[in-house]
């Protein structure tokens, strides 16, 4: 994979770190607000009733898991061996530690379930990455 290509993946990584961690910044009351307007919105079009922790905890796991795609991404432009899944991993467990602290700092709270969650979103983003090369290739084998 050329430069250019490389330095894409590396500023949507930061993209999504800096997006997910001003997230983690805001107020209580204006994070609240936001999932409410976002839980009205939602249940208007899927016609369904929304729980708000369902819904933020949904939304932390997809951040995540986005994230963790592109740390797969990453991942299969530089891999050497093994090490780099677990570096990659290490990453997003700091990314995710990172996270919840800016929540206590903004006066929110924080949970160690949230790093785990977060942390599983990052891994599935990852492996689902890790098996859309997988099919990829396959399917062009064939």
């Amino acid at each position: 994979m050329n430069e250019k290509k490389k330095h894409v993946v590396i500023a949507l990584i930061v993209g999504v770190t800096l997006f997910i961690w001003s997230n983690s910044m805001l107020p209580r009351q204006e994070s609240a607000q936001m999932s409410g307007s976002l839980m009205v919105w939602m249940e208007s079009a899927l016609n369904l009733r929304i729980s708000e922790v369902v819904l933020r905890k949904a939304g932390h796991f997809c951040e995540y898991a986005a994230l963790g795609f592109l740390y797969g991404i990453k991942f299969r432009q530089g891999r050497k061996n093994g090490q780099w899944v677990y570096n990659y991993t290490m990453a997003g467990l700091a990314t995710a530690v990172a996270d919840e602290s800016i929540q206590i700092l903004s006066g929110r709270g924080h949970m160690v379930a949230d790093i785990l969650l977060d942390l599983c979103g990052f891994a599935v983003g990852f492996w689902v990455l890790q098996a859309l090369v997988w099919l990829i290739r396959k399917c062009k084998r064939t």
